[in-house]
């Protein structure tokens, strides 16, 4: 029978012989149709996945390790999404000698690889040898280990971010159970939700960031060419200003030969000479002096966009620091999960331990995402509008209960900010003022309280 999720089942355990072999040569030929419809035509569309399981079709020799048509065929997108890049499946694609594969673009070719696993063409044994170098010390220490260990290094490798061996090793070792292969598929799916949102909107600020970064570069270079051009023109204008010097001092003698006994009208023409030249010294010294002015000035901007350009690698270095604390504690997060339901004696990797934060100020609707971040992590989470509606008892109330103060400078009043401040600094209290309002400075802010809370009890 053909379920609505795409897989064959038989009707019955007593399905044998030529229904068996009809309902197998039927999955067969309907996948070989629409997997070489969407090479050859280079269709957009996706194909679907066979309908019939891949270790139905190639059975695993005893004590063996899987190949990919051995894997059960829901597997194999996870499994080459993962384990597999883009630019390996087109070297991949470019050995087979094929021109389809050339046309398809990322989406496709992909699709192309998972839907054709099941089969045992020359592309898919050539991603196998692929996969199989590229992780063979990690597959042989898995298939040397028993099943405890097995779920114990994967939770190691998703902690530590390298879960592509650790997922291939698993999926190819003919021992590991049913149960640790469904966490590994749920662990693997959770991360590309959970790490793409935070990497895009991260990864989406810091590009902005160096765009921005690049165009002061450009502005700041063609500065300095201008101030090089400026440079060369004032050593030009005092080249000319000596010459001038010069001939001004030799008219000056002439002017002195004549007085002594030379015509009357000579004197007077070097006279109007000598004027001349002299306002055409005044004038060079003041181009001169306009030019300094303008070196002056352009000085003065490089120094500008040099402090520009600090702060922006500030504000990216702000930005990277917050995506790694808001990546920690997604990997945390993911920790926390898949070990909530063997062990309670561990402490997580971050434990607020019962700790009250309180959030003054920001967007109201942000707020459930923080309470439920620190909830998360064994934490109180307490909030104040900043006075829009919340009154001023009620604010001090909440800071003398309050371990952690968290106030956002970007989405609350100066007035707010100050009367916060006033009160942390009376009650002796550290308040710790965000950049921004988001989920990544606030995450980076709980990292960082924690940080400083443990060397603290280490100095101590």
């Amino acid at each position: 029978m053909v379920t609505r999720s795409g897989t064959v089942r038989p009707l019955n355990s007593q399905v044998e012989g030529n229904g068996a072999l009809f309902l197998h040569s039927l999955a067969k030929k309907m996948f070989n149709q629409s997997t070489n419809k969407a090479i050859d035509n280079n269709s957009c569309e996706t194909t679907a996945l066979p309908t019939y399981s891949a270790a139905l079709r190639n059975p695993l020799p005893n004590h063996q390790k899987k190949k990919l048509w051995h894997i059960d065929a829901k597997y194999h997108c996870s499994l080459i999404g993962t384990c597999v890049s883009i630019a390996d499946l087109r070297k991949i694609a470019k050995k087979c000698g094929s021109t389809n594969f050339s046309q398809l673009g990322d989406f496709h070719l992909h699709s192309t690889f998972v839907n054709g696993a099941i089969k045992t063409d020359h592309h898919i044994r050539l991603l196998q040898k692929h996969l199989e170098k590229k992780y063979a010390s990690v597959a042989q220490r898995f298939h040397t280990t028993k099943h405890e260990t097995q779920s114990k290094l994967w939770r190691q490798a998703v902690k530590s971010g390298d879960a592509a061996g650790a997922y291939w090793a698993l999926l190819t070792n003919p021992h590991t159970t049913q149960k640790l292969l469904e966490e590994a598929l749920g662990d693997i799916h959770m991360m590309s939700h959970l790490n793409g949102a935070s990497i895009r909107i991260t990864q989406k600020q810091a590009d902005e960031i160096r765009d921005h970064n690049r165009q002061l570069k450009e502005q700041l270079r063609c500065l300095e060419q201008s101030k090089e051009e400026q440079r060369h023109a004032v050593t030009h204008l005092s080249h000319k200003v000596n010459i001038t010097n010069a001939k001004n001092r030799e008219l000056q003698k002439i002017c002195d030969r004549y007085r002594a006994g030379e015509p009357q009208a000579e004197i007077t023409d070097l006279k109007n000479k000598k004027n001349r030249l002299a306002r055409s010294l005044a004038t060079l010294r003041l181009d001169n002096e306009r030019n300094r002015a303008e070196n002056l000035e352009l000085r003065s901007t490089e120094s500008a966009l040099k402090s520009q350009i600090q702060h922006l690698r500030d504000q990216l270095r702000c930005a990277e620091r917050e995506h790694g604390s808001m990546q920690a504690l997604l990997i945390t997060s993911l920790h926390n999960n898949s070990e909530s339901n063997e062990t309670d004696d561990q402490n997580p990797a971050i434990d607020l331990s019962g700790q009250s934060i309180l959030y003054v100020g920001g967007q109201t609707g942000r707020q459930r995402f923080f309470r439920s971040l620190v909830e998360r992590f064994n934490g109180h989470f307490h909030y104040h509008d900043g006075g829009l509606e919340d009154g001023s008892q009620r604010l001090e109330s909440l800071l003398h209960r309050a371990d952690v103060i968290c106030c956002p400078i970007d989405s609350v009043s100066h007035e707010a900010v100050n009367r916060v401040k006033r009160h942390c600094k009376r009650l002796a209290k550290d308040c710790l003022l965000l950049r921004r309002s988001s989920l990544a400075a606030f995450s980076d802010a709980l990292v960082q309280s924690q940080t400083d809370a443990q060397q603290s009890s280490t100095a101590n």
